[in-house]
């Protein structure tokens, strides 16, 4: 036991994130090529999970940056059914509260300038319309993190229409 809590130590001492819930686990496994390995039920059970818990605080600007962690977190990993949820979801259609996230995530970002971070604060930054923090993100993406960085070049055209749609309808 003790070892094991002197490993999990030395870990954060180099700096390697500790994986804080079953999607980065699943992240993980994309990023060695492998398939998720949760089933699209439990898949369902933990973004119902994850949403239950943003329910409890819905006011909280850390719990809503969290929330919208968590979205981009399924949009990584299921495409298909949740790949919209950076550009769609609900707390980047409404100002305020795509505001809040944009600088709690902005504020994390500044004072931990990791890939995860930088692909979150991608659609906010693009609904800010600030491009060169937009240019900054993608470049450290490309140069620090060619999984996240394909999964952009995947996104990108939708991202940038959704959102260049949305503040047209804003106006």
């Amino acid at each position: 036991m003790k070892a094991a809590l002197l490993s999990l130590v030395a870990l954060f001492a180099l700096g390697f994130p500790a994986h804080a819930d079953v999607f980065d686990d699943q992240i993980e496994l994309l990023r060695q090529g492998k398939k998720m390995s949760l089933t699209p039920e439990d898949f369902a059970e933990e973004t119902s999970k994850a949403s239950a818990a943003y329910e409890k605080k819905p006011d909280d600007p850390n719990a809503m940056a969290d929330m919208y962690m968590a979205q981009v977190k399924w949009a990584i990993l299921d495409k298909e059914n949740h790949g919209g949820w950076p550009v769609r979801s609900w707390l980047m259609m409404q100002k305020e509260k795509r505001k809040t996230v944009f600088d709690i995530l902005k504020a994390r970002y500044d004072k931990s300038p990791e890939p995860f971070l930088a692909y979150c604060l991608i659609p906010p930054a693009l609904y800010a319309k600030d491009a060169d923090l937009g240019s900054k993100l993608v470049k450290l993406l490309k140069e620090k993190d060619p999984f996240l960085s394909k999964r952009l070049e995947d996104s990108r055209d939708f991202w940038v229409e959704w959102v260049t749609g949305a503040l047209e309808a804003e106006k």
